[in-house]
């Protein structure tokens, strides 16, 4: 493991919702709201539509994921497709210069249920997913490269989970 790979794995393993400020806990509370009501206004949106036929029989291994809305379990993946779908349809969702950190959650909460996450849990694996969205935005500065935000929503998400 290189050591940017094991500073990041640190930073993850050593959150805890006892050392989030109640600013951070309240800021991550109103993006929960705000993610959950817009997968709720883009519920049946087409791409949700399409993850949900795509998804639909796959059966979840060790890791099952749950559908925002749907009533369904399906693989953690097809699961995270499903509720980011919803979350980023109307762009509505939270911004930062450099991207949406909310395209995190969708991962969080397919996985939140089989994790057995409450929303403690839930609300500091957000804080790990945006602390590092953001810190990666502005270190590597890809935006303004032309790069899209995926790289640091990727790695922002692999360390939340």
């Amino acid at each position: 493991m290189d050591d940017l790979t094991r500073r990041i794995a640190n930073f993850a393993a050593s959150a805890s919702f006892d050392r989030m400020s109640a600013e951070d806990a309240h800021l991550a509370t109103q993006r929960v709201v705000d993610s959950l009501a817009c997968a709720i206004a883009a519920y049946d949106c087409e791409t949700a539509q399409i993850g949900l036929r795509l998804a639909e029989g796959a059966a979840p291994k060790r890791y099952g994921g749950r559908v925002l809305g749907h009533g369904m379990r399906s693989t953690a993946a097809d699961a995270a497709f499903v509720n980011t779908s919803m979350i980023r349809n109307l762009d509505w969702n939270d911004h930062f210069p450099g991207g949406h950190p909310s395209d995190c959650l969708g991962a969080l909460f397919a996985l939140a249920d089989t994790a057995g996450a409450d929303g403690r849990r839930l609300l500091t694996s957000m804080d790990v997913a945006y602390e590092l969205v953001i810190r990666l935005s502005e270190a590597t500065q890809l935006r303004d490269r032309g790069w899209d935000q995926g790289f640091a929503i990727g790695v922002s998400t692999a360390a939340a989970v």
